[in-house]
This record gives C-alpha cells, structure tokens and sequence, in this order.
C-alpha cells in the first residue's frame, strides 16, 4: 500500500490508451500513474477507443492484490480437498488445498483417527473407520495464518468407483423395503462390531419362502421409484459379492436384479458356508435366471434369505445379515439411447471421458461454440478438447463434454455421500483461472449440481480437484438419488467475453475418485 505503479499499454494503432481503477478506496490512477492507497483488491482497465481510421480496442482488465503489511489480511476461506473420501485400508491418496492466500506453506495434520500423512499423502489406517484431516496456510507478509475445517476421510473395505457399486448400510438414509407375511427387514447393528450398521433380516416360522427385503438407499417409503440402486452392468463383470452373517450353513441365498417396474428381472442363488459367522458370498450373473439383457436398465436390487418357492423357510424363525453389496456398474448400462462407446483406457479406470476415442466429443454453447477435439498443445500425438470463448461469450459460456451422441450424456456418475471427487486436466494460458465443473441429469436439466477449482499454473498441464460436497454459491447441493449423467465445463465461469473472460483453454481426462 501507498507503492506507486507505473502502467504501460500499447496497441497495434498506435493510439493512445487510457486508464481507469477502482474501487478508490484500493486505488487511484492519474495518467500512467496508479496510487495504491487501501488494501484490498484494485481493478485496472485499459482501453483504446479508436478513431476514423481503427476500430476501438477490446478492452483489457487486471485485478492486483493490495496489502497493508503492518496489518495482515485475514485469508479466504481454506478447504482441504482429499484425492479420495474413501479409501480401502491401508491405501493412499494426494491431499490439495482450494481457497487461501498469499505465499505461505501449506501442512496437513490429523485431528482425529489413526490415518496418517507424509507431506501431501495421506494413508488410511489399517483397519476401518475414519479420519479427520484439517490444513493449515503459514503467514506470509500480507496475509495471517489461516487453518481450514476438517474433513473426514471414510476407511472402509466398500469402495464405489465408476465400474463398481457399493452398497454399506452405514449411510444414514439407508433402509430396506421387507415383502412377504412375517418378514421384518431393517438396518441394525453388525453381531460381531457394534459400530457397524448392516442389514438386518428377522422372520418367523411360517414366513413365506420367497419374503425378503429390497435395498432402498434414500429411504423413500412408497413407489417404484422409493428403492431404485444404481444401474447393474453385467455386459463383462459378471459376478455380484455379498457379505453374510447367516444362523446355519447350506441356506439359499437369492439375490435378484430387476428394473423399478418389476418387467424384467434376472435372479442367481448361492449357499452358506459358515454358520454364525461373516463369509463373502459370490454371484455368477451369466448363469442367471432369466438371463441378463443389456438394453433393460437393472436399478432395483433384493436379497432373499433361505429361500424356497411357495413354502414357509427351511429353517423356522431365524435372523440374517449382510452387508457391502458389491455389483458391476459402467457407461454400457441398458437403456441408453444413441451411440455409446467404452472411454480409453488410463491409469485411472474411473475414466469417464478421454478424447483418444473415436467417439467421444464435445459442443460448446453460449460464446464457447468454437469448441472442438484437437491436437494436445504438448503432445501432438494426443487429442484433447479444446475450447475457445470469443469475446462475446456471456459469463456463463462452456462446453459439454460426452460420449453418447443422442442426449450427449456420459456414464452415470456413482456418487455416494462419502464419494464426491471428480478430477479433471486442464491447460489454460494463467494461474488464477476460475473453472467450474456442472453435472446434470441428461434427461432433465434441473437436476444438477457444480462446483468449481482454481488454476495454479499457466501454459502446462495441471490437475484440477472437484469436490461436489462442496457446491458453488448459488447452485442445489449434490444428491446422491439422482442420476449425474452429463457434464459441461466452464473456464473463467462468471467473466463475460467483453470482461477479459475470453481465450483459449484445453481439457482432458474427466474422472471420478483418485
């Protein structure tokens, strides 16, 4: 503050430019002369206006940070942001930082839980449980140091990635939906670790064969809609795992796939190892009854305990658990219309769209039309979107990014209420970029969540963490029932074309979790 900057501009006519600044109570500007006078930040415009001869210049802008040394400035919020909500034990993952300013050094620390952390790894304990992580951001000359809420990091043996679906019943709105006469289904707590919730089964003696319970993750009490899972894809995974806890060994358990409606289904039986004792139980879809079909959408799941057909349980009254229903999921799910493709293959298999596929593509709206699949501006060889906002484009011109050409979708997004991470590479020409990520329902627009991530580097490819837990000011919050299915991304979201906003950026590699 009170440092005096002298301002240069030139344009190609050789006209004159003239400076404005604001607020006044930042900075002030006289000629080519700006007065940092408050802290705070100044905004300085250039602008030529042209003659008979050339048309006006667009008009450039710059934001410089202000500081009053003797009285440090309190720093924006800061938020860690974990590569992983939820890890296996014993796994590791990257920890990151949005938020903050100034140039001091970030440190990580445990407040609570046996994980642990090697400068920006975190390595999730050997048994399951959670942790809780906190940052903190030194002091710089302008800026107090500033340390961020804590966030918590779930270790569980039960992990959802973009090609397997996970179901605890840890998650407060779980529930199950029991059918039959005398069955009683309900979330309680594991026999063997009262501090895990499982699936509880109870029935009497007479209780139908073929009663049990439907997996229901929001808790809806009625409607087909009220039990719905995420879509089963058993195109090349074939099996489906179960955790039991089951009174006797031998006992049939059925599990059935089917769509909301009930109009097509397809069901497979396995039996009990161990008696009064946790075992994982497998499921062989490609011997199922009626056999899988791709084009039906499977997003209703049931678990049938010692079951017989039109006869009362084998075994008189008795109590079943389980828990981590495992099942493949994947952008071939049924009932997507339009072409679909398989995204590349990377060192992250919950690679949702990579543009060295064919098929995948992208279309730009709003001032971002220009945008199309091109070469890397690093490697030739590698294609990537690339996207060009004109300086026309609105504030909130973007690009959607899809490999199904028919509602211009992506696979379903698995999020779950501990998994909120998506990444995203991007190449943009500065430090400071503003990105906002926005996913939707691709069938209907008014189901979305966003979120955004700021640019650290300029002019080299970086890495960019969403965490849609934490949404962008003024947008829904994330709701784990609906289904994410199409994303757009937006560069200097919320700065018109007109305003500086304008440029060309790149992106690659949308993903979800590490």
């Amino acid at each position: 503050m009170g440092t005096p900057i002298t301002l240069e501009a030139t344009a190609s006519s050789k006209l004159a430019v003239r400076f404005t600044a604001s607020p006044e109570t930042v900075c002030t500007v006289k000629d080519t002369t700006l007065t940092l006078v408050g802290a705070g930040t100044c905004n300085v415009k250039a602008d030529q206006a042209g003659n008979t001869t050339f048309a006006a210049a667009t008009q450039v802008s710059k934001d410089i940070t202000v500081s009053n040394t003797a009285t440090p400035m309190a720093q924006a919020a800061l938020v860690v942001v974990p590569g992983a909500s939820t890890l296996a034990p014993s796994a590791t993952t990257g920890l990151s930082t949005t938020g903050g300013n100034g140039t001091g050094a970030v440190t990580y620390s445990i407040t609570s839980g046996s994980c642990s952390i090697s400068g920006t790894t975190l390595t999730a304990a050997a048994s399951t449980g959670t942790c809780k992580i906190s940052a903190t951001k030194a002091a710089d000359g302008s800026y107090s140091a500033a340390t961020s809420s804590e966030v918590t990091v779930t270790v569980s043996t039960c992990i959802t990635t973009a090609t397997q679906q996970c179901y605890s019943f840890a998650e407060a709105s779980m529930a199950i939906s029991p059918f039959g006469a005398d069955m009683a289904s309900t979330v309680a707590n594991d026999p063997k670790d009262s501090t895990n919730k499982v699936a509880k089964y109870d029935f009497k003696a007479n209780t139908d064969g073929w009663a049990g319970g439907t997996v229901n993750p929001t808790g809806a009490a009625t409607g087909n809609t009220a039990n719905t899972v995420v879509t089963a894809n058993f195109s090349t995974t074939k099996t489906a795992t179960l955790r039991s806890y089951s009174p006797e060994l031998g006992k049939a358990i059925l599990l059935k796939f089917e769509n909301a409606d009930g109009s097509k289904t397809m069901e497979v039986k396995t039996n009990t190892t161990k008696r009064n004792e946790w075992e994982t139980l497998t499921f062989d879809f490609a011997q199922a009854t009626p056999a899988f079909d791709p084009a039906a959408i499977y997003n209703k799941v049931s678990i049938f305990p010692d079951f017989t057909i039109n006869a009362p349980k084998s075994g008189g009254a008795a109590t079943y658990y389980f828990d981590e229903l495992k099942y493949p999921i994947g952008s071939s799910s049924g009932g997507t219309s339009g072409s679909t493709c398989t995204p590349s293959t990377s060192s992250n298999a919950s690679t949702l769209v990579s543009f060295d596929t064919d098929c995948a593509a992208v279309t730009g709206f709003e001032g971002a039309e220009d945008s199309t699949v091109a070469a890397d501006p690093v490697t030739s060889t590698n294609k990537v979107a690339k996207v060009v906002k004109s300086s026309s484009a609105q504030p909130w011109a973007g690009t959607t990014a899809y490999i199904n050409t028919a509602n211009k979708s992506i696979a379903r997004i698995p999020f779950t209420s501990t998994a909120t991470i998506m990444k995203l590479k991007v190449y943009v020409p500065a430090a400071g970029i503003v990105v906002r990520l926005k996913v939707e329902d691709a069938s209907n627009d008014t189901k979305s969540v966003e979120t955004e991530a700021t640019t650290t580097q300029g002019n080299t490819w970086e890495t960019l963490t969403f965490n849609f837990a934490n949404q962008a000011t003024g947008t829904a919050a994330l709701n784990t029932s609906t289904t994410y299915n199409k994303a757009s991304v937006f560069f200097k979201f919320g700065t018109s074309g007109a305003n500086g906003g304008g440029g060309t950026f790149y992106f690659d590699d949308l993903t979800f979790g590490n």
